[in-house]
Protein backbone atom coordinates (compact mmCIF):
# COMPACT_ATOMS: atom_id res chain seq x y z
CA UNK A 1 0.00 0.00 0.00
CA UNK A 2 1.16 3.33 -0.57
CA UNK A 3 1.54 5.93 2.03
CA UNK A 4 -1.76 7.88 0.70
CA UNK A 5 -3.82 4.75 0.83
CA UNK A 6 -2.68 4.06 4.89
CA UNK A 7 -3.52 8.00 5.32
CA UNK A 8 -6.90 7.56 3.55
CA UNK A 9 -7.87 4.34 5.94
CA UNK A 10 -6.69 6.03 8.96
CA UNK A 11 -8.91 9.30 8.01
CA UNK A 12 -11.67 7.47 7.06
CA UNK A 13 -11.35 5.07 10.35
CA UNK A 14 -11.25 8.38 12.85
CA UNK A 15 -14.59 9.32 10.54
CA UNK A 16 -16.19 6.19 11.24
CA UNK A 17 -15.53 7.02 15.19
CA UNK A 18 -16.81 10.41 14.73
CA UNK A 19 -19.57 9.33 13.20
CA UNK A 20 -22.48 6.66 14.03
CA UNK A 21 -21.27 4.76 11.67
CA UNK A 22 -20.16 0.94 11.48
CA UNK A 23 -16.39 0.39 10.18
CA UNK A 24 -15.80 -2.84 8.72
CA UNK A 25 -12.04 -2.10 6.95
CA UNK A 26 -10.09 -4.63 8.03
CA UNK A 27 -10.27 -7.94 8.75
CA UNK A 28 -10.19 -7.28 12.55
CA UNK A 29 -13.05 -5.37 12.78
CA UNK A 30 -15.08 -7.43 10.76
CA UNK A 31 -14.50 -10.39 13.07
CA UNK A 32 -15.01 -8.45 16.04
CA UNK A 33 -18.58 -7.68 14.56
CA UNK A 34 -19.12 -11.60 14.13
CA UNK A 35 -18.34 -12.07 17.89
CA UNK A 36 -20.63 -9.34 18.77
CA UNK A 37 -23.83 -10.48 16.21
CA UNK A 38 -22.98 -13.98 17.61
CA UNK A 39 -23.61 -12.97 21.37
CA UNK A 40 -26.88 -11.21 20.26
CA UNK A 41 -28.09 -13.74 17.18
CA UNK A 42 -27.74 -17.13 19.58
CA UNK A 43 -28.91 -19.20 16.60
CA UNK A 44 -26.93 -17.97 13.78
CA UNK A 45 -24.34 -19.90 12.57
CA UNK A 46 -20.37 -18.53 11.86
CA UNK A 47 -21.65 -18.82 8.06
CA UNK A 48 -25.22 -17.18 8.31
CA UNK A 49 -23.26 -14.17 10.36
CA UNK A 50 -20.36 -14.04 7.67
CA UNK A 51 -22.62 -14.27 4.47
CA UNK A 52 -24.96 -11.40 6.38
CA UNK A 53 -21.75 -9.50 6.95
CA UNK A 54 -20.38 -10.01 2.86
CA UNK A 55 -24.28 -8.79 2.07
CA UNK A 56 -23.86 -5.51 4.33
CA UNK A 57 -20.60 -4.67 2.87
CA UNK A 58 -21.61 -5.56 -0.71
CA UNK A 59 -24.87 -3.24 -0.33
CA UNK A 60 -23.71 -0.27 2.17
CA UNK A 61 -20.00 -0.60 2.28
CA UNK A 62 -17.05 -0.43 4.62
CA UNK A 63 -18.26 2.10 6.44
CA UNK A 64 -22.77 1.66 6.98
CA UNK A 65 -24.81 3.29 9.04
CA UNK A 66 -24.91 1.74 12.62
CA UNK A 67 -28.58 1.96 12.17
CA UNK A 68 -29.24 0.75 8.98
CA UNK A 69 -26.29 -1.73 9.51
CA UNK A 70 -28.11 -3.10 12.42
CA UNK A 71 -31.68 -3.26 11.23
CA UNK A 72 -30.08 -5.01 7.86
CA UNK A 73 -28.78 -7.46 10.44
CA UNK A 74 -32.01 -8.10 12.28
CA UNK A 75 -33.25 -8.91 9.38
CA UNK A 76 -30.80 -11.36 7.59
CA UNK A 77 -30.50 -12.84 11.12
CA UNK A 78 -33.78 -13.24 13.25
CA UNK A 79 -35.01 -16.95 12.86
Amino acid sequence: MSFLEDAQKVIQKAQAQAQDVVSLHTQEEIDNWERELSLSYNNATHYEIRRALDAAIDRYGTTPDKKTFLDFMRIKLED
